[in-house]
């Protein structure tokens, strides 16, 4: 014969479609995964009856919805009279080997499971409340110092080091370690260091990095692989200038990012640096700082509502050292060098407005 046309190989299709039915269940396809799905559904008859059949093994119906619209109604053909008992059994087996050489793998990435060598091994999650600190002395020798209301969790293996910063504010201390990166994962962002010290807060949908020593290279939008070196930046990113997602920050600056854009990045004063990070020592620092921003930090650390009541007050610029637990002190101060007039509505909320002798 002067040409042969092959014939698919069923067992290779079996174990191609349970690979697409594992992926599709783990989480939404992309764009360029869902035109190679595609590609290989027209590449044989075979491929979309196989694919069939591996959903009815596990179920899901939504899937089949989706092989609808990949393919023409006419190519998705109604399912074939009920197979032999050993047929189906081969289906279902092949399903469930891929997802558990799937789940493994997943497994193994994360640090979560390690055959091998668990000596490097870490998973904990350290938590403070509100008005709480805590220090924590890594596996790997680095250092963590926890500020209020702060949740972050720890996942090292033996190739990465891995936290995630839940909520909260936290300062780190990192061991050098070239082979083994540490990356702080906080929003949809990365902070990736070798041997540096910084903090993270993470406030809402914003972060904010301040590095104190070394340098860090800060990722706006989160991957899997480390973020790349990025050329440093300083001050204000210009409007005009295309979306930033990577820096690399240096001792003395500061990044913002928000919406997997890096909004700011720009070098403070020592004095600002320390202002910053006094939390460490149980303190809130202020200066030239509207009231209502105050407001808003002490309320980080205590559980008592304030509430401004005249707008003129929110803009009042405040100056001062206080205990972050002192809340009382923070008010007499208001009312002394102010005039602020305290109103107490319940037990766990006050008023603060101007009476006739205030500003």
């Amino acid at each position: 014969m002067d040409s042969v046309i092959p014939f698919p190989n069923r067992d290779i299709a079996q174990e191609q479609s349970a690979q697409w039915v594992v992926r599709m269940e783990q989480q939404a396809l992309s764009d360029e995964e869902t035109r190679e799905l595609k590609s290989w559904l027209k590449a044989s008859s075979i491929h979309a009856q196989i694919f069939r059949e591996t959903v009815e093994v596990y179920g899901r119906a939504d899937i089949l919805m989706v092989l609808s619209e990949l393919l023409p109604l006419e190519q998705v053909k109604e399912p074939q009279p009920r197979q032999s008992l050993y047929r189906q059994y081969s289906l279902a087996v092949a399903a469930c080997v891929m997802a558990l050489v799937t789940t493994l793998s997943v497994l193994l990435w994360q640090g979560v499971w390690n055959p091998i060598d668990n000596s490097q091994r870490e998973l904990a999650s350290y938590s403070t409340g509100i008005g709480g600190s805590k220090i924590v002395v890594l596996s790997d020798g680095s250092t963590v110092t926890l500020n209020t209301d702060t949740l972050l969790d720890i996942q090292f293996d033996e190739q990465r080091r891995r936290l995630v910063l839940d909520r909260g504010e936290a300062y780190f201390e990192v061991a050098k370690n070239p082979g083994r990166p540490f990356i702080v994962y906080a929003g949809t962002g990365q902070i990736t260091a070798v041997g540096t010290a910084f903090s993270v807060y993470k406030h809402q949908n914003v972060v904010e990095v301040t590095v104190t020593e070394g340098k860090v290279t800060v990722q706006s939008d989160r991957v899997i692989l480390d973020a790349l070196p990025a050329p440093s930046l300083d001050n204000a990113l210009p409007a005009s200038r295309s979306p930033i997602t990577a820096v690399l920050l240096q001792s003395g600056q500061v990044a913002t990012y928000d919406n997997k854009i890096i909004a700011q990045v720009e070098t403070v004063e020592p004095k600002v640096m320390v202002r910053n990070l006094i939390w460490q020592q149980g303190m809130l620092a202020f200066e030239a700082e509207p009231l209502e921003n105050v407001i808003a930090e002490f309320g980080r650390y205590n559980q008592l509502e304030i509430i401004i009541a005249d707008e003129q007050l929110k803009a009042v610029k405040v100056d001062g050292y206080f205990k972050s637990d002192d809340i009382t002190g923070m008010l007499n101060s208001l009312q002394y060098n102010f005039g602020v007039e305290i109103t107490r509505l319940d037990n766990d909320s006050i008023s603060l407005s101007l009476n006739n002798g205030g500003l």
